[in-house]
């Protein structure tokens, strides 16, 4: 950090890189060295305050001032890895931890073990969250010491195991490009204290590292954004707070993109804002309150979300996925009974009535298609069901209650049968299990609300939902940033799946992108339809 405070001379920033990338070598030894959870979050802490800069001055930084006096790509390479790294990093290792257990021939009863050690973890754990009782955590802590004892064994007696579990490569820049089509942009964002701050752009052809000249923390161009939307705000305020946050984020890559139509959004810190109510120009004071007419920034790209680049090309290279016993599976467990209109919202309590005409129009649309679908509406949409029918679909919607926790982000839930607003969750499907469970759903719709929140951690980004459906196999997700209204939920997803099923070769974000436009062509609030976006292809 000293010398990348002092920074006179290429020597200063070569010197301060050198000790970047030493001290980063220490954390991933401490990574190594550590199992639990809360352990490795901590570490994940570690990565990022590298990239933070603690006076101001980071890795980013220094690797662009080293890549404008030499000239040399390489550094641009090293930027990246460092972004990366702060992206989501416990995620692709426990993901890689995962895929070890798969390929590293470990004899089964050993794996059955492990996964009942697991399960029973996560269950002392949602309960010691709101039962602070002492035999509980004596429970937990007895599981936890079993569970270390067993991965111990794993690694003693399967080499392989531990070579694939730590064998976590980010992804390169080239490795990018290769993914990328000849009208797509990866965005990579790195915020960072005092300012510094950078988006890495890479296209088939180009590569650009951009400094983000902003004045003040980012969180004083997105508070206002956000605010606009969840209050429905009228068109100009809204626009106004639209179109600085468009300035801050997106206005320094503008002359780059001029042939790119497609962007992939790499910022998991970036909590709750779509890029895709961003307004590029402020309109005339003459325009009244239409919102079809404003200039969103998904009127010229269609746009997607990762965690990480690294897991973006992961999902590229993965193959065409095995032929499931269903082409779908949807529940609408709170699909009796009448809503309240215009009132309505998918997030705890009131029947959602317009939840049993999507899932039913989804399905006459698989129908009409010669899909095998099947749907679950009010009282046979149980957590048991979706359960056992979610690792057998390669498409399954949920349209349904979420709720997410911003304390314990195991306890962010989805609603099915007989989970009520009291404390029995039997009927609660809660993220810890949901990370428990093997899908292989090649996309997850979770219609509902709050599912890609959750709560922020610094260097790994939001625990949510929709992540733990990541991590559980599912993988391109379509996810709510909010609470979301039932009736243009319905509008919406029906829309999606009219595209997508209708029409051959029609991608998921191209899909969802129209089922957007449909809504804001008609005027509808931002608020509506900007909230649903989607992380995958």
């Amino acid at each position: 950090q000293a010398f990348a405070n002092r920074g006179k001379n290429t020597q200063d920033y070569e010197q301060s890189l050198r000790h970047f990338l030493i001290a980063d070598k220490v954390v991933k030894h401490l990574y190594r060295s550590v199992s639990r959870k809360n352990d490795r979050l901590l570490v994940a802490r570690g990565i990022d305050n590298l990239n933070s800069g603690n006076h101001g001055k980071n890795t980013i930084h220094v690797c662009n001032e080293l890549y404008q006096g030499t000239g040399q790509k390489a550094y641009l390479d090293t930027a990246f890895y460092f972004i990366e790294r702060g992206n989501a990093s416990y995620l692709m290792s426990t993901l890689a931890e995962s895929n070890a257990k798969k390929f590293a021939k470990i004899d089964a009863k050993l794996l059955k073990q492990e996964t009942y050690l697991r399960k029973h973890i996560a269950q002392y754990q949602n309960i010691l969250a709101t039962k602070k009782e002492e035999h509980i955590r004596d429970s937990l802590i007895k599981f936890n010491a079993l569970y270390e004892r067993l991965i111990q064994q794993l690694e003693q007696k399967y080499p392989k195991y531990v070579q694939l579990k730590f064998d976590t490569k980010q992804a390169t820049i080239q490795q990018v490009q290769t993914h990328l089509g000849q009208n797509e942009a990866l965005l990579s964002y790195s915020f960072a204290r005092n300012a510094n701050n950078h988006v890495l752009l890479i296209t088939k052809e180009q590569i650009r590292l951009l400094y983000l000249p902003l004045t003040g923390h980012i969180n004083d161009y997105i508070t206002p954004y956000y605010n606009e939307i969840q209050s429905e705000g009228r068109l100009q305020s809204f626009a106004k707070a639209s179109h600085h946050l468009y300035q801050a984020l997106f206005l320094p890559l503008e002359k780059y993109l001029k042939d790119i139509d497609e962007l992939v959004i790499i910022a998991p810190s970036l909590e709750s804002t779509p890029f895709e109510a961003l307004v590029s120009k402020l309109p005339p004071k003459s325009l009244s309150n239409d919102f079809s007419r404003l200039d969103y920034l998904s009127n010229r790209f269609q746009i997607s979300y990762h965690y990480s680049a690294t897991l973006w090309c992961q999902a590229q290279q993965e193959a065409v996925a095995h032929k499931q016993k269903l082409d779908l599976v949807a529940f609408a467990p709170f699909s009796g009974g009448k809503g309240t209109m215009y009132s309505t919202v998918r997030g705890s309590g009131l029947n959602l009535p317009e939840s049993k005409v999507e899932v039913s129009a989804i399905f006459n649309l698989c129908k009409t298609k010669g899909l095998d679908a099947r749907i679950s509406l009010s009282t046979s949409a149980t957590k048991e069901r979706f359960i056992e029918q979610a690792k057998q679909a390669n498409i399954v919607h949920i349209a349904s209650h979420s709720e997410a926790n911003l304390q314990n982000a195991g306890l962010a839930k989805v609603r099915f049968v007989g989970c009520n607003d009291g404390k029995d969750l039997s009927g609660c499907l809660l993220a810890s299990e949901v990370y428990n469970l093997e899908l292989n759903a090649d996309l997850l719709v979770l219609s509902s609300c709050e599912s890609g929140v959750g709560k922020l951690v610094k260097g790994e980004g939001v625990f949510s939902l929709a992540r733990s459906f990541l991590y559980a196999g599912a993988r391109n997700i379509v996810f709510s940033l909010w609470e979301v209204d039932d009736v243009y939920t319905r509008e919406l997803m029906v829309a999606f799946y009219q595209q997508f099923l209708g029409k051959n070769n029609v991608s998921y974000v191209s899909a969802l992108r129209f089922a957007q436009q449909k809504l804001m062509h008609k005027g509808v609030h931002p608020k509506h339809w900007a909230g649903i976006v989607l992380i995958g292809k």
